[in-house]
């Protein structure tokens, strides 16, 4: 199996790749070669900007062409046109912002999708989903039966270089009082972006098209925190949980998903994963990825503060107020 990978080397991109090399197929990069240049030495890296000049790949053919990095419709365009017809499979990975019905859980994918209402050429909060829109349009219009759209909710686990879900098994292996929402019951969305590797590769080696949720099957708060405190009781951690209900929380700017990851923001959706689980689609434990995720943690030094969760002396400052109430 010849595959373009379109990056490979950060997140997404670098699982899918070790998932592909494991299988014994043939991975070529394209990218700028900023990112890990020298991750993967066996894998083949053609150095190169999308938004620029894509004539090194026309020049050759591939089994499947997997898209982890297109956000905006015209990187789309210039590869579908970049590309030759003896590509068997276009896998587009988009996401589960896609959807216009906010906070709704597990949308099906036949699902309202956003419409952009403003074409700034700007990735925001307000056009990211709406432009994946466009782009899944761009692909499917382009290789019909020969496309495959992912739509991943948050991909969690070891590289996660946004440190959204790495926030919590660092915070919990600090131990002490631990700032949490009283948030039981509520939706998350964290799938393994190991999982989320095996299914790409098993639909490409089955050669399945179509549009596919890709997220936890059924997973709440409840999960994430019961995986949470079995990685701190196998740890010795010593810790103290401080739940504030989530009223209490945002009038002190304490928010979901910013502050406490995971949990969606408002206006967020996810999506039933009825399709992909019926492919094949399957999910580790929540304790085995917080475990990995902190070891990987470990071995790059990351500690707090980090670009997502709570700042410690915010943290600090929210549980003296909260108990002294």
């Amino acid at each position: 199996m010849r595959v373009l990978m379109m990056g490979g080397t950060q997140f997404v991109g670098r699982t899918f790749t070790e998932e592909f090399l494991k299988a014994g197929w043939e991975v070529t990069h394209f990218n700028r070669g900023k990112t890990n240049p020298d991750l993967f030495p066996g894998v083949n890296t053609i150095v190169g900007d999308r938004n620029e000049d894509l004539s090194a790949i026309a020049s050759q053919e591939w089994d499947v062409v997997v898209d982890v990095n297109a956000y905006l419709p015209h990187q789309t365009k210039r590869l579908n046109e970049a590309l030759k017809d003896s590509v068997r499979r276009f896998v587009f990975v988009s996401t589960i912002s896609v959807y216009a019905d906010g906070e709704q859980s597990r949308l099906p994918e036949s699902a309202a999708l956003q419409e952009l209402k403003e074409d700034t050429g700007v990735v925001d909060n307000e056009t990211y989903g709406a432009y994946k829109v466009i782009c899944e349009n761009l692909v499917n219009e382009r290789w019909g039966d020969k496309a495959t759209i992912l739509r991943p909710g948050v991909i969690i686990g070891p590289w996660d270089h946004t440190e959204r879900f790495p926030y919590w098994p660092i915070r919990f292996a600090d131990g002490g009082k631990i700032l949490l929402p009283q948030a039981s019951g509520m939706t998350i969305t964290a799938l393994d972006v190991r999982d989320f590797a095996e299914f790409t590769r098993l639909v490409i080696d089955r050669n399945v098209p179509g549009v596919f949720n890709c997220d936890r099957a059924t997973a709440v708060w409840d999960d994430l925190l019961a995986g949470l405190r079995a990685f701190a009781t196998q740890k010795s951690i010593d810790f103290e949980e401080v739940t504030a209900p989530l009223d209490w929380l945002g009038e002190h700017d304490l928010i979901p998903w910013r502050n406490f990851p995971s949990l969606l923001p408002v206006g967020a959706s996810t999506g039933d994963c009825t399709a992909a689980i019926a492919v094949g689609l399957k999910e580790r434990t929540m304790l085995e990825t917080i475990r990995d995720t902190y070891d990987w943690t470990q071995s790059v030094g990351l500690k707090r503060p980090l670009k997502s969760g709570i700042g410690v002396e915010q943290e600090e400052e929210a549980i003296k107020e909260w108990l002294a109430r």
